[in-house]
Parts: structure tokens; C-alpha cells; sequence
């Protein structure tokens, strides 16, 4: 998962998300043998030239759609959702997560600000265009947390239920300035 934020320096940053916890068999999430710990690279790209600057770990998740990191209007911030973790009681499997992890990217090098929880399987996270709030979609709770943006900050301020946990809501999005938003729901295909 790749997102593109623009930053106070000429150059623009982009952060991947790196799960290291799960490859696709045949179709399938799979814990692989031996699970490289989840990361994300923040990449610097500057007159067409891309550059890793740093990779830190940060927990996170790669099931698509849903897009699992948002970049601050302003390039301050990114959040990185963690959909899933491998299972407590069996290392062999995948079980929802629900971590949320706030990245300043204003600091070199980049540092976790914040950890905070939201519902299970925590992924897709959109943030308004003010940069003051962010939507997670709660995809095996079948609801929406919105989160308040501070100065090193995430604040849970409400989740709001959608639907059951089978509606799995996937992806917030943002639109009328900020003031309202859609969010898809992958198990019942609805918005």
C-alpha cells in the first residue's frame, strides 16, 4: 500500500505499508514460515527519482482495497491501520486488529507519536482535508471510529455502528469539504 502526501520541503514523501505476517497461496492469507516483523519504508521522491529514507516498524496490514495509510493535507502526519495480526493462540493463523499507529513525519528521522486502538480489523483510514480528523473503517466490527489529529496526537472521539460485522466496512472517503463521508462495506456491497 503505497500513499503519496506532500511535505514542507520541495520533495514529495510516500509511505508503504510492509506486512510481513501474510503472502497469498493459492487465493489465501497465509502466515509464512518465518514472518518478517510488519514496517513501513517512507520514500522521498524528488525530481523523478525515488529514495527510501527510512523503514520503521510500525504494525500494519495489507488486504485490499482498503487503503491501510493516509498522509496529513500538509505532509506532518501519516496513520497506519493494522487490520490484522497473527493469532494468539495459533502462530499459524490471522486474527483481526485493531492498532492504529500516528507517524510524524516532520522529524528526521520519522517517529511513532502515537498508538490508540479502534475497532477490529482496524483498515481502511481517510483523513478530512483539514487535517484535524480521520475516519478508520472497522472491517470485522461493522463500524467507523473517528479520530481527532493533534499536535502528536490521535484521540478517539466516537465509533459508530454500520452494520454488522459481516457488512465489513472497508474504506472511509471523505467529501463536501469534510463535512460528510461515504464508507464502503465490502460483505453486504453497500455504501
Amino acid at each position: 500500500m503505497l500513499l503519496v502526501g506532500c511535505c514542507p520541503a520541495a520533495a514529495e514523501i510516500v509511505v508503504s505499508a510492509n506486512d510481513g505476517k501474510q503472502v497469498q497461496v493459492g487465493g489465501a492469507p497465509t502466515v509464512p514460515a518465518h514472518p518478517a516483523a510488519d514496517s513501513i519504508s517512507i520514500i522521498e521522491l524528488e525530481h523523478g527519482i525515488a529514495r527510501t529514507i527510512q523503514t520503521l516498524a510500525v504494525a500494519t496490514s495489507v488486504i485490499g482495497p482498503p487503503r491501510s495509510v493516509a498522509i496529513t493535507p500538509d505532509g506532518s502526519y501519516a496513520i497506519v491501520t493494522a487490520a490484522r495480526r497473527i493469532a494468539r493462540d495459533d502462530p499459524t493463523g490471522i486474527e483481526p486488529d485493531d492498532q492504529v499507529t500516528l507517524v510524524d513525519l516532520r522529524t528526521r528521522p520519522a517517529r511513532v507519536a502515537a498508538v490508540v486502538h479502534a475497532g477490529a480489523g482496524a483498515s481502511g483510514v481517510a483523513i478530512d482535508p483539514s487535517g484535524r480528523r480521520a475516519l478508520v473503517a472497522n472491517r470485522a466490527a461493522g463500524t467507523v471510529s473517528l479520530f481527532a489529529i493533534g499536535d502528536g496526537t490521535l484521540t478517539l472521539l466516537t465509533t459508530v455502528k454500520l452494520g454488522e460485522p459481516a457488512s465489513a466496512p472497508a474504506q472511509p472517503l471523505y467529501f463536501a469539504n469534510g463535512t460528510r463521508a461515504l464508507v464502503t462495506r465490502d460483505g453486504d456491497h453497500r455504501i
